[in-house]
């Protein structure tokens, strides 16, 4: 029956009618086989694609089963790497290289010979300033040897042993191969982000500075309030209202490095030219052609600027009256009621009075408040800079002549040499004249050629760049012992028979006439500060004397000052000057 089913299936789909009365018996057989035969293939491919559908179901299950597993592997791995890392970031903090602290002072370490020390009259202070990764310290030596101060940075390594890092320090004075001790070796490679001095720094709101000098220890400067943060160190505004009223304070600025050493620097007014002293504005309606001054009060030294104080800087007080080359406003004085207006008044009306007025014109001496303000081109104006501060200029024929008296300069080459000196002053009078500087050729006897004429000396008179130092030391003597008293300090000091005698001739009439005269010397490393030398090619010894002075009627208690020789070597250049308070 089971046959006869699929047979009839079969027959129903393959074979359409009956087969004909005229088949056989053996073609009836035939016929039958046949369909067996399709029978059997059917069955099989059926069960083939049964078992394909099965297959490929299984096969598909596997797939998406391994591929879940392998997800889930991988997720585990991932969390595994993760818990890994934290815990290893956990256990293994990543250390600076060099941790800088504030300068601690220690004991000598012996970097020197010290008996080269003792023979050249140096003076060393020295300073831990950093610590090491693995063990190991920084320090700095601050070293005054009368020439200038240099700074010195050593390395200590995990081993004890000491290193001079070379490409960090200034060059060693003496330059004698024994001034290191033995046992300290030079790396020349080594070096420490943050403790090189730039030319220029630019901050992100467009002001710049300019490099002047490197200057003292950081613990040294007073009044201190902070700038800005650069990647060379941080800018910091040194401030100083003693002698200006209430209403204005003199300012300097200063870049801080990462071993607490200091380098001042000046803010750049593309609209005022330092060198000429002639800032590019327009006031009341016409280009000015006068000299100014951005600090108010005279001396052998300056200040970067002087800026009016938060409390003073009332709008109603002042007036536009032109504009920068850059197009920012000036401003006058409206209000001469003012306390500002009255504390600039008495800048001019000091030196009016001690007739020290850098001016011949007498019209423009002892002037009433009212007057002084009427004078024009304006006496005064005031801009803005790139931090926001009111700065006051004032006209250079407004305030008091005294300076930096008669520095005279003696070179000394080994042979004849072209040599260009420049100083870091606003110079107002010169010999021979001074054109963004000298070029001239100098001579192993001192003589100077430039200009078809020789000179003994290069003379100038003005005022340094520098803050003026304050005067701490000096010795007190008695008129008719000044000039023998002259003669023994500046021996003491490194001058020649020639430089005294040119010295003694031109200060002895200068000085006060009073029973007694108050002397204080600066040296080399106070005279780089106030006034530097650029001197190419680089002289190998460098002597700077400075005299300033007071008379006195009775004698006072001062701290005795300690003078210093210093031994020639190479090209010597010398220069003798005083405070000019006339």
């Amino acid at each position: 029956m089971e046959n006869e089913g699929i047979n009839n299936d079969l027959n129903t789909e393959q074979v359409p009618g009956p087969l004909p009365e005229t088949d056989t018996a053996d073609e009836a057989s035939k016929a039958q086989k046949k369909k067996k035969l399709i029978k059997i293939v059917l069955i099989v491919s059926a069960v083939l694609v049964l078992v394909g559908i099965i297959g490929s179901v299984s096969a598909y299950a596997y797939y998406q089963d391994k591929k879940t597993k392998e997800k889930e592997a991988a997720e585990a791995l991932e969390k595994a790497k993760q818990a890994s890392s934290k815990k290893e970031s956990s256990v293994n903090t990543p250390v600076p290289e060099i941790t800088w602290i504030d300068p601690v002072e220690v004991p000598n370490p012996a970097f020197f010979n010290q008996a080269m020390i003792k023979q050249y009259g140096i003076e060393n202070s020295y300073y831990r300033v950093a610590n090491l990764r693995g063990g190991g310290e920084i320090y700095l030596v601050k070293s005054i040897n009368g020439q200038e101060i240099l700074y010195y940075r050593f390395k200590k390594g995990s081993d004890g042993q000491y290193s001079f890092l070379k490409s960090l320090s200034d060059k060693l004075y003496p330059e004698d191969a024994g001034f290191l001790n033995a046992t300290v070796s030079i790396d020349n490679q080594t070096t420490y982000t943050g403790v090189t001095i730039p030319e220029k720094i630019t901050l992100s709101n467009g002001a710049v500075f300019k490099k002047l000098y490197q200057s003292d220890l950081f613990s040294k400067i007073d009044n201190t309030s902070k700038v800005a943060d650069t990647k060379d160190g941080s800018i910091f505004s040194a401030n100083d209202n003693s002698h200006l009223g209430s209403s204005m304070t003199d300012r300097i600025f200063y870049l801080k490095l990462a071993d607490s050493t200091t380098a001042q620097f000046s803010l750049i007014l593309d609209y005022f030219n330092r060198e000429t002293s002639i800032p590019s504005v327009t006031l009341s309606g016409a280009q000015n052609t006068l000299q100014y001054s951005s600090f108010l009060v005279s001396g052998c030294g300056s200040y970067d600027s002087t800026i009016l104080s938060s409390y003073s800087v009332n709008k109603s007080n002042l007036s536009v009256i032109g504009s920068t080359s850059l197009g920012d406003e000036v401003y006058g004085i409206s209000n001469t009621g003012s306390p500002l207006a009255q504390d600039i008044y008495a800048v001019y009306k000091e030196a009016s009075s001690n007739k020290t007025l850098n001016t011949p014109d007498k019209t423009l001496k002892e002037l009433s408040l009212e007057k002084f303000y009427k004078i024009s081109p304006q006496p005064v104006f005031i801009t803005r800079d790139p931090l926001g501060q009111y700065i006051v200029f004032l006209r250079s024929d407004l305030k008091s002549a005294g300076g930096c008296g008669k520095p005279v300069i003696y070179l000394y080459p080994e042979k004849e040499t072209n040599v260009s000196v420049k100083v870091g002053a606003n110079v107002d009078v010169s010999i021979p004249p001074y054109k963004n500087g000298w070029q001239v050729t100098a001579y192993p006897d001192g003589a100077i050629k430039t200009d078809g004429r020789v000179w003994d000396y290069l003379f100038w008179e003005g005022q340094g760049f520098g803050m003026y130092p304050e005067i701490k030391s000096g010795f007190v003597v008695k008129q008719g012992e000044l000039r023998q008293t002259l003669e023994r300090h500046l021996s003491q000091l490194g001058l020649n028979k020639k430089e005294k005698a040119d010295f003694i001739d031109f200060w002895m009439s200068q000085l006060p006439k009073t029973p007694y005269v108050r002397l204080s010397w600066l040296m080399t490393a106070d005279m780089n500060k106030l006034a530097p030398l650029n001197i190419s090619p680089k002289p190998q010894t460098l002597i700077r004397v400075f005299l300033d002075y007071e008379g006195l009627q009775r004698p006072i208690s001062i701290k005795p000052q300690k003078l210093t020789t210093i031994p020639r070597k190479g090209f010597t250049v010398v220069e003798w000057g005083g405070l000019r308070n006339w």
